[in-house]
């Protein structure tokens, strides 16, 4: 376990690897936004920067447009990117995402159980339970993270924060 308190935390429910069905449900969320992009949108942005460089080429565009549709507030058509998000987690199996802290730093905490689509998924869809000034804000935290290349330190909360446009 990390130290320091748990600042902001995500579940994300999916099919497990090699099941042919693929589901996906959002768990509990603390997603605390209060001073944009506060510890929830630096967290999404940390789940999608660890995974969103192993997605495959062919799926980019399409998971930019369910942000873009996800911002919006549009309804989305299901299944989407192969996968169908639900609300029941039976049989389904669960990463949980955390972000850690204390007075001298921040920490992340992946618990990731499936593929890195379903991770960027799941914190793409976990946007739709916020409210639409928090969505907007936080889209376009979760949209640097998709530049991000380097190791998720205090440069990367800086560059999310808006404070620094290095390593991207």
């Amino acid at each position: 376990m990390v130290a320091g308190d748990v600042l902001a935390e995500v579940e994300i429910w999916h099919t497990r690897p090699f099941t042919p069905t693929r589901r996906l449900s959002i768990g509990a969320l603390n997603l605390p936004v209060e001073h944009s992009p506060g510890f929830g949108g630096l967290l999404l942005g940390g789940i999608v920067a660890q995974h969103f460089g192993e997605i495959d080429d062919e799926m980019v565009p399409d998971v930019h447009r369910l942000l873009a549709q996800v911002e919006r507030g549009d309804r989305v058509v299901q299944p989407r990117l192969r996968h169908r998000l639900q609300t029941d987690r039976h049989g389904l199996a669960k990463s949980l995402h955390q972000l850690h802290g204390d007075q001298n730093e921040l920490k992340f905490n992946f618990e990731s159980n499936g593929s890195d689509l379903l991770q960027v998924l799941g914190a793409i869809y976990s946007l739709e339970r916020l409210e639409e000034s928090a969505r907007r804000a936080l889209s376009l935290v979760i949209s640097r993270a998709m530049r991000w290349r380097g190791p998720l330190d205090s440069s990367f909360i800086c560059f999310l924060s808006g404070s620094s446009a290095a390593n991207i």
